[in-house]
């Protein structure tokens, strides 16, 4: 199991790989082309890239990356499969990788931004090429202002859908309109 201390690199790192891309996510991709009338190629693409995103996540659990673009649709509908999502956590990071809404004034955050050129350095680094811009909005894109979702470190024991998760989280029954999220707990 990866922890804070031991980040996971070499042969580690390729076994956590593997077991992401290897989940079998058939179900969800068909729920994601159906509801946002995507073409198999595109959703696929979508599917990697989330992938690789929650790889980094399980990589690095210290790490706070930030999350922007389509692959975040595909998240909110993996997560609403919640006996796949949770496996998938468990196989591939050992731990609940949460994802919690933010309000929509934090993209324009300067950490915001930071966490989210860690996220595409992180990327390049660990999947040698670069995120592809396409799915990975670059700054100073009208698509990118700064991040809409972050992954932060757990701070304490307990879940973020515990008595205490945060108004208008991922694991209330809505989140306010226009909200971006936050995977953190």
């Amino acid at each position: 199991m990866l922890t804070a201390v031991n980040r996971a690199t070499g042969a580690e790192q390729e076994e956590t790989i593997a077991r992401a891309m290897a989940f079998p996510m058939d179900a969800i991709v068909a729920r994601y082309m159906d509801e946002e009338g995507l073409p198999s190629g595109v959703a696929r693409e979508h599917e990697r890239e989330l992938k690789r995103y929650l790889v980094l996540c399980a990589l690095d659990p210290d790490g706070a990356y930030g999350m922007n673009g389509p692959v975040d649709e595909l998240w909110h509908t993996f997560i609403t499969f919640t006996r796949d999502y949770a496996r998938f956590c468990d196989e591939v990071g050992g731990r609940f990788i949460h994802h919690v809404p933010t309000a929509p004034d934090a993209k324009a955050d300067p950490a915001s931004a930071a966490s989210y050129r860690r996220t595409l350095d992180a990327y390049a680094e660990t999947f040698g090429e670069e995120a592809p811009p396409e799915v990975w909005p670059r700054f100073g894109s009208t698509d990118h202002p700064g991040s809409s979702c972050l992954h932060h470190a757990p701070s304490g024991p307990g879940s973020a859908c515990g008595t205490a998760a945060p108004a208008g989280s991922a694991c209330g029954s809505s989140s306010p309109a226009g909200s971006s999220c936050t995977n953190g707990t």
